[in-house]
């Protein structure tokens, strides 16, 4: 009879070993540099963590990895010049996330890449468009820094209540 009582009490011990290494082990995690951790409690955001280790209730808490570095975004797109001439430009921009407004971001997007998608592509596409469109075929090619100037002008504005920081634009071709 003790014989059974030491195999239980033995098995209770080990499984209350790997418990609790599955507890300390999913306590803590590592944020990349050039990243942050969204950290969700039973999938509600809660806070952001920094790169460097950071810590977490176990088995409640779960993180969801969001790069700050800055980002491109290039399309190769077809516009109408002034006089209605059709052209074939490729633009990029370069942009990052503000970091203070990664929460706020994630909560509305669930991702940068979604955010992107839904947000900066058909805004980066129209305005290109609409700044193109403001130059005859001969200023577009003579002076693309006006050109370019334009573009960031009209794209800061349209991007100055989102939580993105536009680093550079160029026309490309």
């Amino acid at each position: 009879m003790s014989n059974i009582k030491l195999k239980v009490a033995s098995g209770a011990i080990i499984i209350g070993a790997i418990f609790g290494l599955i507890i300390l082990f999913s306590s803590w995690f590592i944020t990349k540099e050039g990243h942050v951790d969204v950290v969700k409690r039973f999938g509600k955001a809660i806070s952001v963590a920094q790169p460097g280790l950071n810590f977490k209730i176990p088995l409640i808490d779960t993180t969801d990895t969001i790069e700050i570095r800055t980002r491109k975004n290039m399309e190769e797109m077809s516009a109408a010049t002034a006089e209605q001439m059709p052209v074939s430009a490729t633009v990029s921009m370069n942009w990052s996330a503000n970091e203070e407004t990664i929460l706020d971001l994630y909560k509305s997007y669930g991702s940068l890449e979604q955010f992107e998608f839904r947000v900066i592509d058909p805004k980066f596409r129209a305005i290109t468009k609409e700044s193109i469109a403001k130059f005859t075929a001969e200023e577009t090619i003579n002076k693309r820094d006006q050109v370019e100037q334009r573009l960031r002008d009209y794209l800061t504005t349209a991007t100055q209540d989102l939580p993105i920081k536009i680093s550079s634009l160029n026309i490309e071709n």
